[in-house]
Order: structure tokens, then C-alpha cells, then sequence
């Protein structure tokens, strides 16, 4: 069941900063060179908070994390960050395009109570440790949610008032235009709470943040964070800043990440390999990456593309019935077909790269710098909700909820 709160933005004052200088995407679709870019954009750029460079002579003490603590306590002295004197709801909107054709994600930026994950909010993919690491450390040293996790539920369209505050606006590099509005009336925001009270919560996007926001609350609770205050009338350590989209009443889109893979181990013809568990049939390759999306679309699902170069592509079309171990929720999931049974059966390989952009990855292997790229439909969200109710996870990269959230929108600190 959600449990959730208003709370006290932290937020960039736009009469000190222009949204497009000071808000990045997610730190973990930030690559070095983009970094370089986004400090370069403004010295007030949240990258230096969320995802700072390490610099030489770091030692101790002294390293990004406690940069990032100094910024963050720099820019509220500076009033370049400032931070609401209500209790609101903040409603951010995203006006994109997909295909040409015009979409709106909208939502509540509210605090989530936390919970052990399946006890009313639900995970559906599995995580690695090392970006765990990083961000407990940050949240140590900054006492705060930098950026939100996203969630999803399901429910009744909860009326969106007209004559409410803008506070912020920016634009990211597709284009796409992020506002945030302001609700601070008692009202509407008791209807909120309502509203959600009875819902259950899934993740889409954040769960290493989550996790750790889990972790640091525990390390709260035994004494072990320093610099925590509770004297704002709840425990904000608690909570975690949570982008919450009612999958009914918003244009939600997700995008498939693609799988690349630079060697088989012992060799053999790939096609051989894959003919166990499927049907092969090869396709002219035009050139045109969208004549394999059409393609793999109108195939449908347990269809995957697999391209090793030259002027072919082949549609892989699943025989079925190959994982009858696994729980039914997961057996027909094309990221978990890809991932138990070509890569971990077929091909024996763990020597994968994650692409999103499928142009880019047909030109890697194109060029001969990976051996094998297999293509991929999107994940489809009622597919999202049956492995995360059934308390099951999906291979990592499974899904890439679109458009991504700007980091720098609003903040929740501790303190």
C-alpha cells in the first residue's frame, strides 16, 4: 500500500539559473564525455552534486562525495538552490515526441514511506552492487534524495487543477520539455493521499536507489548517520523522493535496450547454435535499422533480431516450451528468453554490452567490433506488473521507461 507524504522541495531558483544549464539525465546515462559537457554547461550543474568527477589527489575524506555535500550546502547559502516553506505535491510533465506523434508523461513528485520490497511496492528487475556502493555513499554525505526513483500504479484519474504554480522549467537533449508545478492545498492533496492509499506501488525506473534508500534508513534507525534531524515533524530517512504516474491517465513509454556480444566461448556457427530453441529465417538488410523495428513489431512477441553484419538479418521465432523451470510470470518475457536461453544456453556467453540506440549497435557489428547483436521489441508494461506482483525480477536492462527524468527537478534532503 502506498504511504505517501508532501514535503519541502529543494529546488534550483530560476531568477539565479536557467533549467537546461543545471539539470543532467540520470547519472547512469551519463557517459565521461557528456559529463565533461554538463560541468562545462554551468558551474551550478547538478551533475557535480549527483555524479562528480573523481580528481587527482582525492585521499580520505576529500573525494566527490564530500564535493558534493559542499556544493549542495554552497548553492542553498547562495540561494541558487532554495528550498519551499510548504508542505506540497509537485506535479512534473513532460511534453515528448515519439515518432512524430505528440505524448505528455505527467506525475507527483511526493516522499514514499519506505518498505522491504513486496510488501506493497514491488521491484521487476535485478540490480548489481557497484552502483549500490555509490549511491549510499553520496546519500552519507549529502543527507538527501539528489534525484527521484520513478514508480507506477494504477488507479482513477486524479483531477489535475488548471491554476497551479509553475516553478521550473527545462529541456533535455531530445527535446523534450520538463515543467514543475506546485500543489500546497490542504484539499488537494488530502485527495491525493486518499486516492493512493490503497495502491500498490512498482517500480519502473531507481531501484538501486531505492535499495539503498532501504539500506540507509536501517543505518539511520541503529544511529550510524550523523547530521539527521527529525525536529520537521517525521523521519525523512523514512522516505525516498519518488516520481509516482498512474499508468491509466499518462503517456507512458518503454523502450528496448539492445544486447551485443563480442565472442562466443568454443567458437561454432552462431545460426547452429540458436536452431535448438528457434526459427530462423534471414531477411534482406536494407540499411534502414526502422525496416528491422517494423519487422520485429508486426512479428510480435517472442520474436528477437540477430544481426552479425553484412546485408541479412535473421528473425529468431521462438519454438516454446524451453523454460518450463522458471515461474510462468517470466517464461514468455523476451529479455528473459534472451537471457536464459541464448546467452546462457545457446551461446554460453557473459561477454554482453547493453545498447539503446539501434542504430549505433548495427554499425558496431557492422564494422566487425562485436560478433553478434540481438534485437529487441519493448517490454510490455502489463508484462512489468505480472513479474513484479508475482515478487520475481526480469534480467537487468530489461526495460528503459522514456522519456528519463531530469536530475535537478526538485530535491529531498535530511536536514
Amino acid at each position: 500500500m502506498a504511504d505517501i507524504r508532501p514535503f519541502k522541495a529543494v529546488r534550483y531558483n530560476p531568477e539565479k539559473v536557467k533549467g537546461e544549464d543545471v539539470t543532467a539525465p540520470p547519472y547512469d546515462i551519463v557517459s565521461p564525455d557528456f559529463k565533461d559537457k554538463l560541468y562545462a554547461r554551468s558551474p551550478f550543474n547538478i551533475i557535480r552534486i549527483d555524479y562528480g568527477k573523481d580528481q587527482e589527489g582525492d585521499a580520505g575524506d576529500i573525494n566527490r562525495y564530500s564535493r558534493a555535500r559542499d556544493y549542495l550546502h554552497r548553492w542553498l547559502d547562495e540561494r541558487v538552490l532554495i528550498r519551499d516553506n510548504e508542505d506540497s505535491l509537485y506535479r512534473y510533465e513532460i511534453d515528448y515526441q515519439i515518432k512524430g506523434t505528440n505524448l505528455r508523461l505527467s506525475g507527483l513528485l511526493a516522499l514514499l514511506k519506505l518498505e522491504e520490497l513486496g510488501r506493497g511496492i514491488f521491484p521487476h528487475e535485478a540490480t548489481h552492487s557497484k552502483p549500490k556502493a555509490d549511491r549510499l555513499n553520496l546519500m552519507k554525505a549529502c543527507l538527501g534524495n539528489i534525484s527521484p526513483i520513478f514508480a507506477l500504479y494504477r488507479g482513477a484519474p486524479i483531477a489535475k487543477k488548471d491554476a497551479i504554480e509553475q516553478l521550473f522549467e527545462s529541456k533535455d537533449n531530445d527535446g523534450a520539455i520538463h515543467r514543475l508545478y506546485r500543489h500546497s492545498e490542504d484539499a488537494y492533496i488530502h485527495s491525493v493521499l486518499k486516492e493512493l492509499n490503497d495502491k500498490d506501488i512498482f517500480i519502473a525506473d531507481g531501484h538501486h536507489r531505492y535499495e539503498v534508500a532501504l539500506e540507509f534508513s536501517r543505518l539511520a534507525r541503529n544511529g550510524q548517520i550523523e547530521g539527521l534531524s527529525s525536529n520537521i515533524g517525521y523521519k525523512p530517512w523514512e522516505y525516498v523522493l519518488t516520481y509516482i504516474v498512474n499508468i491509466n491517465d499518462s503517456d507512458l513509454t518503454i523502450l528496448p535496450t539492445h544486447r551485443l556480444i563480442k565472442t562466443v566461448p568454443g567458437g561454432g556457427d552462431v545460426t547452429s547454435l540458436l536452431s535448438r530453441h528457434f526459427n530462423l529465417s534471414a531477411i534482406e538488410y536494407s540499411g534502414n535499422e526502422q525496416d528491422i523495428i517494423s519487422t520485429l513489431s508486426e512479428s510480435g512477441k517472442n520474436s528477437i533480431g540477430l544481426y552479425m553484419g553484412g546485408n541479412h538479418w535473421h528473425l529468431l521465432s521462438y519454438k516454446q516450451n524451453a523454460l518450463q523451470e522458471l515461474a510462468p510470470q517470466l517464461q514468455g518475457i523476451d529479455t528473459v528468453i534472451l537471457q536464459e536461453l541464448i546467452l546462457k544456453q545457446d551461446l554460453r556467453t557473459e561477454d554482453i554490452v547493453y545498447e539503446m540506440d539501434l542504430k549505433k549497435a548495427l554499425s558496431l557489428t557492422g564494422n566487425g567490433n562485436f560478433k553478434a547483436l540481438f534485437i529487441l521489441n519493448p517490454t510490455e508494461i502489463g508484462e512489468v506488473e505480472g513479474v513484479a506482483q508475482a515478487g520475481l525480477r526480469m534480467p537487468p536492462k530489461s526495460t528503459y521507461f522514456y522519456p528519463k527524468l531530469l536530475t535537478g527537478m526538485a530535491i529531498h534532503t535530511f536536514f
